[in-house]
Protein backbone atom coordinates (compact mmCIF):
# COMPACT_ATOMS: atom_id res chain seq x y z
CA UNK A 1 0.00 0.00 0.00
CA UNK A 2 1.55 3.59 -1.06
CA UNK A 3 1.90 5.86 2.19
CA UNK A 4 -0.92 8.79 2.16
CA UNK A 5 1.48 11.31 1.14
CA UNK A 6 2.88 9.35 -1.71
CA UNK A 7 2.39 11.65 -5.30
CA UNK A 8 1.15 9.24 -8.21
CA UNK A 9 1.02 12.19 -10.60
CA UNK A 10 3.95 14.31 -12.06
CA UNK A 11 1.63 17.09 -10.76
CA UNK A 12 1.65 15.98 -7.60
CA UNK A 13 4.97 15.48 -7.15
CA UNK A 14 6.14 18.94 -8.75
CA UNK A 15 3.94 20.49 -6.25
CA UNK A 16 5.55 19.54 -3.43
CA UNK A 17 9.00 19.72 -4.94
CA UNK A 18 8.33 23.81 -6.54
CA UNK A 19 8.24 25.11 -3.06
CA UNK A 20 11.69 23.45 -2.09
CA UNK A 21 13.32 24.49 -5.62
CA UNK A 22 11.91 28.30 -5.76
CA UNK A 23 13.21 28.27 -2.26
CA UNK A 24 16.95 27.25 -3.28
CA UNK A 25 16.88 29.59 -5.99
CA UNK A 26 16.38 32.60 -3.88
CA UNK A 27 19.38 31.32 -2.23
CA UNK A 28 18.58 30.62 1.17
CA UNK A 29 19.91 27.66 3.40
CA UNK A 30 18.67 24.74 3.20
CA UNK A 31 18.10 22.61 5.25
CA UNK A 32 18.75 18.64 5.54
CA UNK A 33 15.67 17.59 6.77
CA UNK A 34 14.07 19.36 3.95
CA UNK A 35 16.68 18.52 2.03
CA UNK A 36 15.58 15.13 2.69
CA UNK A 37 12.02 15.59 2.53
CA UNK A 38 12.54 16.51 -1.43
CA UNK A 39 14.43 13.77 -1.89
CA UNK A 40 12.19 11.25 -0.43
CA UNK A 41 9.34 12.78 -2.83
CA UNK A 42 11.89 12.18 -6.22
CA UNK A 43 12.45 8.29 -5.12
CA UNK A 44 9.20 7.19 -4.12
CA UNK A 45 7.48 9.07 -7.33
CA UNK A 46 10.54 7.37 -9.39
CA UNK A 47 10.43 3.89 -7.89
CA UNK A 48 6.32 4.15 -8.53
CA UNK A 49 5.83 6.13 -12.11
CA UNK A 50 8.75 4.80 -14.27
CA UNK A 51 6.87 5.74 -17.19
CA UNK A 52 6.25 9.80 -16.39
CA UNK A 53 10.13 10.48 -15.25
CA UNK A 54 10.64 12.19 -18.58
CA UNK A 55 7.78 14.34 -17.92
CA UNK A 56 9.57 15.45 -14.24
CA UNK A 57 12.36 16.10 -15.78
CA UNK A 58 10.75 18.77 -18.40
CA UNK A 59 9.24 20.30 -15.91
CA UNK A 60 12.79 20.97 -14.15
CA UNK A 61 14.20 22.37 -17.54
CA UNK A 62 11.18 24.56 -17.95
CA UNK A 63 11.63 25.73 -14.30
CA UNK A 64 15.58 26.51 -14.81
CA UNK A 65 14.84 28.17 -18.09
CA UNK A 66 11.59 30.66 -17.30
CA UNK A 67 14.08 31.41 -14.34
CA UNK A 68 17.38 32.48 -16.21
CA UNK A 69 15.32 34.41 -18.56
CA UNK A 70 13.75 36.33 -15.46
CA UNK A 71 17.55 36.95 -14.48
CA UNK A 72 18.32 38.23 -17.92
CA UNK A 73 14.57 40.94 -17.97
CA UNK A 74 16.27 42.29 -14.52
CA UNK A 75 20.06 43.15 -16.17
CA UNK A 76 18.85 44.46 -19.51
CA UNK A 77 20.88 48.32 -18.21
CA UNK A 78 23.56 46.78 -17.51
CA UNK A 79 26.83 47.43 -19.14
CA UNK A 80 30.62 46.51 -19.23
CA UNK A 81 32.03 45.88 -15.66
CA UNK A 82 28.75 46.26 -13.64
CA UNK A 83 27.03 43.31 -16.53
CA UNK A 84 30.08 41.60 -15.38
CA UNK A 85 30.13 42.10 -12.25
CA UNK A 86 25.86 40.73 -11.89
CA UNK A 87 26.69 37.95 -14.34
CA UNK A 88 29.21 35.97 -12.01
CA UNK A 89 27.84 36.99 -8.93
CA UNK A 90 24.73 35.37 -10.30
CA UNK A 91 26.56 32.38 -11.87
CA UNK A 92 28.48 31.37 -8.92
CA UNK A 93 24.75 31.46 -6.70
CA UNK A 94 23.63 29.60 -9.78
CA UNK A 95 26.21 26.82 -9.95
CA UNK A 96 25.72 26.37 -6.13
CA UNK A 97 21.76 26.18 -5.83
CA UNK A 98 21.87 23.37 -9.18
CA UNK A 99 24.87 21.53 -7.10
CA UNK A 100 22.59 21.07 -4.22
CA UNK A 101 19.42 20.42 -7.08
CA UNK A 102 22.11 17.66 -8.14
CA UNK A 103 21.81 16.26 -5.05
CA UNK A 104 18.31 15.93 -4.11
CA UNK A 105 18.18 14.53 -7.87
CA UNK A 106 20.78 11.68 -7.03
CA UNK A 107 18.56 9.19 -7.70
CA UNK A 108 16.82 10.20 -10.42
CA UNK A 109 20.36 10.16 -11.95
CA UNK A 110 20.94 7.36 -10.70
CA UNK A 111 18.17 5.58 -12.04
CA UNK A 112 16.03 7.25 -14.99
CA UNK A 113 18.67 9.31 -16.27
CA UNK A 114 21.60 6.87 -16.56
CA UNK A 115 19.49 4.69 -18.21
CA UNK A 116 18.23 6.78 -20.59
CA UNK A 117 22.20 8.03 -21.36
CA UNK A 118 22.41 3.72 -21.65
CA UNK A 119 19.91 3.72 -24.21
CA UNK A 120 21.90 6.40 -26.00
CA UNK A 121 19.11 9.32 -25.70
CA UNK A 122 21.10 12.34 -26.65
CA UNK A 123 18.59 14.98 -25.29
CA UNK A 124 19.15 14.13 -21.72
CA UNK A 125 22.22 15.14 -18.80
CA UNK A 126 22.33 14.59 -15.60
CA UNK A 127 20.56 17.52 -13.72
CA UNK A 128 23.89 19.64 -13.09
CA UNK A 129 24.83 19.67 -16.38
CA UNK A 130 21.59 19.80 -17.60
CA UNK A 131 21.33 23.31 -15.85
CA UNK A 132 24.87 24.49 -17.01
CA UNK A 133 23.84 24.16 -20.80
CA UNK A 134 20.51 26.10 -20.02
CA UNK A 135 22.88 28.69 -18.21
CA UNK A 136 24.76 28.56 -21.89
CA UNK A 137 21.03 28.56 -24.02
CA UNK A 138 19.97 31.48 -22.37
CA UNK A 139 22.28 34.08 -21.12
CA UNK A 140 24.70 33.61 -24.48
CA UNK A 141 22.17 35.50 -26.21
CA UNK A 142 22.16 38.52 -24.14
CA UNK A 143 25.46 38.39 -22.19
CA UNK A 144 28.34 36.19 -24.01
CA UNK A 145 29.47 38.85 -26.56
CA UNK A 146 28.94 41.70 -24.11
CA UNK A 147 31.59 39.96 -21.38
CA UNK A 148 33.51 38.67 -24.13
CA UNK A 149 34.00 42.32 -25.95
CA UNK A 150 34.63 43.49 -22.29
CA UNK A 151 37.62 40.74 -21.47
CA UNK A 152 39.46 41.12 -24.81
CA UNK A 153 39.69 45.11 -24.14
CA UNK A 154 41.02 44.22 -20.65
CA UNK A 155 43.49 42.13 -22.77
CA UNK A 156 44.57 44.51 -24.96
CA UNK A 157 45.26 47.22 -22.70
CA UNK A 158 47.73 44.34 -21.05
CA UNK A 159 49.28 43.84 -24.29
CA UNK A 160 49.96 47.98 -24.05
CA UNK A 161 51.41 48.00 -20.61
CA UNK A 162 48.88 48.47 -18.50
CA UNK A 163 47.95 46.11 -15.13
CA UNK A 164 44.53 44.48 -14.92
CA UNK A 165 43.10 42.03 -12.81
CA UNK A 166 43.63 38.75 -14.85
CA UNK A 167 41.10 36.68 -12.67
CA UNK A 168 38.04 38.33 -13.83
CA UNK A 169 38.92 36.86 -17.55
CA UNK A 170 39.65 33.96 -15.55
CA UNK A 171 36.68 33.34 -14.03
CA UNK A 172 34.56 34.27 -17.11
CA UNK A 173 36.66 32.04 -19.19
CA UNK A 174 35.86 28.93 -16.68
CA UNK A 175 31.86 29.54 -16.99
CA UNK A 176 32.80 29.02 -20.72
CA UNK A 177 33.96 26.16 -20.37
CA UNK A 178 32.03 24.38 -17.89
CA UNK A 179 28.69 24.78 -19.71
CA UNK A 180 29.07 21.33 -21.55
CA UNK A 181 29.77 18.63 -19.14
CA UNK A 182 28.01 15.08 -19.60
CA UNK A 183 29.60 12.52 -16.78
CA UNK A 184 28.48 10.02 -18.68
CA UNK A 185 30.01 10.77 -22.14
CA UNK A 186 34.07 9.09 -22.72
CA UNK A 187 36.77 11.62 -21.60
CA UNK A 188 37.56 12.88 -25.32
CA UNK A 189 33.81 13.36 -26.15
CA UNK A 190 33.63 15.52 -22.72
CA UNK A 191 36.56 17.67 -23.75
CA UNK A 192 34.95 18.11 -26.83
CA UNK A 193 31.71 19.36 -25.64
CA UNK A 194 33.26 21.32 -23.21
CA UNK A 195 35.08 23.51 -25.38
CA UNK A 196 32.18 24.22 -27.36
CA UNK A 197 31.41 27.67 -25.89
CA UNK A 198 34.77 28.64 -25.11
CA UNK A 199 35.93 28.11 -28.68
CA UNK A 200 32.79 29.81 -30.26
CA UNK A 201 32.42 32.48 -27.68
CA UNK A 202 35.90 33.62 -27.14
CA UNK A 203 38.72 31.87 -28.53
CA UNK A 204 37.39 33.16 -32.26
CA UNK A 205 37.70 36.56 -31.34
CA UNK A 206 39.96 36.16 -28.98
CA UNK A 207 42.70 35.07 -32.01
CA UNK A 208 41.15 37.83 -34.28
CA UNK A 209 42.08 40.08 -31.96
CA UNK A 210 45.49 38.95 -31.58
CA UNK A 211 46.33 38.61 -35.25
CA UNK A 212 45.26 42.41 -35.60
CA UNK A 213 47.14 43.79 -32.78
CA UNK A 214 50.04 42.61 -33.70
CA UNK A 215 49.44 42.95 -37.40
CA UNK A 216 49.76 46.59 -36.14
CA UNK A 217 52.58 45.95 -33.96
CA UNK A 218 54.76 44.53 -36.56
CA UNK A 219 54.27 48.00 -38.76
CA UNK A 220 55.20 50.03 -35.94
CA UNK A 221 58.19 47.89 -35.06
CA UNK A 222 59.52 47.88 -38.18
CA UNK A 223 58.98 50.94 -38.59
CA UNK A 224 61.67 52.05 -35.71
CA UNK A 225 63.85 49.14 -35.58
CA UNK A 226 66.03 46.71 -38.02
CA UNK A 227 64.57 43.21 -39.67
CA UNK A 228 67.09 41.43 -37.44
CA UNK A 229 65.76 43.53 -33.90
CA UNK A 230 62.22 41.90 -35.42
CA UNK A 231 63.50 38.13 -35.26
CA UNK A 232 64.55 38.37 -32.43
CA UNK A 233 61.56 40.44 -31.08
CA UNK A 234 59.32 37.29 -32.32
CA UNK A 235 60.50 35.07 -29.73
CA UNK A 236 59.27 37.27 -26.69
CA UNK A 237 55.75 37.89 -28.56
CA UNK A 238 55.05 34.15 -28.14
CA UNK A 239 56.51 33.97 -25.10
CA UNK A 240 53.91 36.36 -24.14
CA UNK A 241 50.66 35.01 -25.74
CA UNK A 242 51.60 31.68 -24.56
CA UNK A 243 51.78 33.37 -20.87
CA UNK A 244 48.74 35.02 -21.37
CA UNK A 245 46.94 31.92 -21.99
CA UNK A 246 48.53 29.23 -19.49
CA UNK A 247 47.86 32.18 -16.40
CA UNK A 248 44.26 32.84 -17.21
CA UNK A 249 42.51 31.60 -20.12
CA UNK A 250 42.44 27.80 -21.41
CA UNK A 251 45.47 25.83 -22.16
CA UNK A 252 43.64 24.08 -25.45
CA UNK A 253 43.98 27.49 -27.32
CA UNK A 254 47.77 27.63 -27.58
CA UNK A 255 48.37 25.20 -30.84
CA UNK A 256 46.01 27.20 -32.51
CA UNK A 257 47.40 30.43 -31.25
CA UNK A 258 51.11 29.83 -32.21
CA UNK A 259 49.78 28.88 -35.57
CA UNK A 260 47.76 32.50 -36.08
CA UNK A 261 51.06 33.99 -34.37
CA UNK A 262 52.68 32.38 -36.88
CA UNK A 263 50.73 33.80 -39.84
CA UNK A 264 51.17 37.45 -38.89
CA UNK A 265 54.72 37.94 -37.37
CA UNK A 266 56.37 35.33 -39.72
CA UNK A 267 54.54 34.18 -43.10
CA UNK A 268 53.15 37.90 -43.21
CA UNK A 269 56.84 39.17 -43.31
CA UNK A 270 58.47 36.96 -45.46
CA UNK A 271 59.32 39.27 -48.30
CA UNK A 272 60.66 41.89 -45.87
CA UNK A 273 62.56 38.74 -44.07
CA UNK A 274 64.01 37.76 -47.65
CA UNK A 275 65.14 41.45 -48.34
CA UNK A 276 66.92 41.01 -45.13
CA UNK A 277 68.51 38.09 -45.91
CA UNK A 278 69.73 39.29 -49.48
CA UNK A 279 71.39 42.22 -47.99
CA UNK A 280 73.20 40.19 -45.37
CA UNK A 281 74.02 37.78 -48.34
CA UNK A 282 75.45 40.11 -50.39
Amino acid sequence: MPRLDQCTTVDEVWGKLLNGIEYLFQFQTIRYSKWMLLYTYIFDYCTNNLSHNAELYEKLKNYLRNYLEDLCQSSTNLLDRDLLEFYMNQWKKYCVSCKILHGIFSYFNRHYIRRELDFGNPDISEIYSMAMKIWQQILSQLFYTKITRYCLNLIKAERNHQKIDTEIISNVIQTYVISHINQHKSTSDNNSQILDAYQEYFENQFFQDTQEFYRLQTITYLQHHSVIDYLLKIPEYFNEEIRRITAYLHPSSIKNLEKKLDEVLIHDQLTVIHAEAKKIDT
